[in-house]
């Protein structure tokens, strides 16, 4: 999570793609990023996240980054924007220890 005046959204897709990489997992091959509806986030500011089961082929939703929407922020007291980013570190583990 990442709270500043103004959203950060390359930030955390900078922080995911990062991790993606040392992983060994390769965008639009390996993981997507797809538009999500999740009410959280902002509309058209919120993205699930894909990886391929390599056993499957099948991409499967692992987590999901943001700008939180308004109502969100005014839930949590919040003062600032805030923009996210949640991975199951789960799944990467097992897409990382599969590709070896």
């Amino acid at each position: 999570m990442y709270m500043d005046k103004k959203s950060a959204f390359e930030m955390v897709h900078g922080i995911l793609d990062m991790v993606m990489g040392k992983i060994g997992a390769r965008f639009q091959k390996d993981f997507k990023i797809e538009t999500s509806t999740n009410a959280m986030y902002l509309p058209m500011r919120g993205a699930d996240i894909t990886l391929r089961n390599q056993k499957t082929n099948q991409f499967e939703v692992i987590g999901s980054m943001g700008a939180a929407h308004p109502s969100v922020i005014e839930h949590f007291e919040l003062k600032y924007i805030v923009t996210m980013l949640e991975i199951d570190f789960e799944a990467l583990f097992k897409f990382f220890l599969a590709s070896k």
